[in-house]
């Protein structure tokens, strides 16, 4: 009975990595994924905004950050985002630096416009509060559904 069960296990298991046609071979792997109807090319930016400010170990203050966030951040993103804290970390001279920093997470249709909009929010960012650069990361996603 245990090794009825074992083959039946093992037959139901590997149907779903078999397909067949008549045109080609009945033992060809999968390599789709079923994908939703609804879902579309799309861009994640990722942006890392370090809070540290200075060479004297100061950080942006969590209220001025808040600000950040409610007046330019959400203003300019309003379909929404997603926001991690995180610690950077590189090598400045002979020493490691650690920096508490926060990464925006962005998915959006990859337009002119949004782009401009993630640059500025960049170069606001640097302005504001005296940052030597503000890291962005495009990835192409393949589909996103919501």
């Amino acid at each position: 009975m245990k090794r009825l069960l074992s083959l039946l296990l093992v037959g139901a298991l590997s149907a779903g990595c078999i397909v067949g046609n008549s045109s080609t071979s009945t033992t060809a792997a999968v390599d789709t994924v079923a994908v939703p109807t609804s879902a579309t090319k799309q861009v994640v930016t990722t942006i890392y905004f370090g809070l540290g400010i200075g060479d004297k170990g100061d950080v942006i203050p969590p209220a001025a950050w808040e600000e950040f966030v409610r007046k330019d951040i959400a203003d300019a993103l309003p379909a929404g985002f997603t926001i991690i804290d995180a610690t950077g970390r590189w090598k400045d001279n002979d020493s490691v630096v650690r920096e508490p920093s926060r990464m925006l997470i962005v998915i959006h249709d990859g337009s002119p416009l949004m782009s401009r909009k993630l640059d500025q929010l960049r170069a606001t960012y640097k302005s504001r509060f005296k940052q030597e650069s503000v890291l962005r990361v495009d990835t192409p996603a393949s589909l996103v559904s919501f």
